[in-house]
């Protein structure tokens, strides 16, 4: 392995700057952004597209194409938040689950699910900057006669927003 161990900072500023494409990959999306998400429910960095440059040694680089890949339908791994499961049954959570194979990996631990939350994810956009979306998964939703999707929440003082909310808002949709 020694002859792979370098600077990897330097290494990939001198590949831009031979004009060579980089590809970064984030994970877990905006809402587990240190700084986007739902404190604490959060991870302990950055998980928007943009901070992949700085994460990967070369701060001051500009991403000139961010491509946002997102579900066809929501899941949630651990506590906080999770609006979209409210709009579904427990039956129909057990069918997505089992249809989506959303369980652990490590654990075998169910995930929670739902359906595709549109405010949840234009807030992701708007935090990403992305410059294309790609839809996975709908192949899991070809059981379902109907695609449930969620537009909107009723927050607890009756007001209906597409608009994410944060804080105790959140917790309260």
């Amino acid at each position: 392995f020694g002859a792979y161990i370098c600077d990897v900072g330097q290494y990939l500023a001198d590949a831009d700057d031979a004009g060579k494409k980089i590809m970064f990959e984030a994970q877990l999306g905006a809402l587990r952004d240190i700084d986007y998400g739902i404190y604490p429910y959060t991870t302990s960095s950055n998980t928007i597209g943009a901070y992949a440059p700085i994460g990967a040694g070369i701060p001051g680089r500009k991403l000139n194409k961010s491509i946002g890949i997102m579900k066809a339908y929501s899941s949630c791994v651990g506590d906080g938040p999770f609006t979209t499961e409210l709009a579904m049954t427990e039956e129909e959570k057990h069918l997505l689950r089992e249809a989506g194979h959303e369980y652990g990996a490590a654990t075998g631990r169910p995930r929670r699910v739902g359906p595709f939350d549109v405010v949840a994810s234009r807030y992701g956009v708007q935090c990403q900057g992305c410059d294309e979306l790609a839809l996975t998964l709908f192949d899991v939703l070809d059981y379902m006669e109907e695609v449930p999707v969620v537009a909107q929440y009723k927050l607890a003082d009756g007001t209906v927003t597409d608009r994410f909310p944060t804080g105790k808002t959140l917790d309260d949709a």
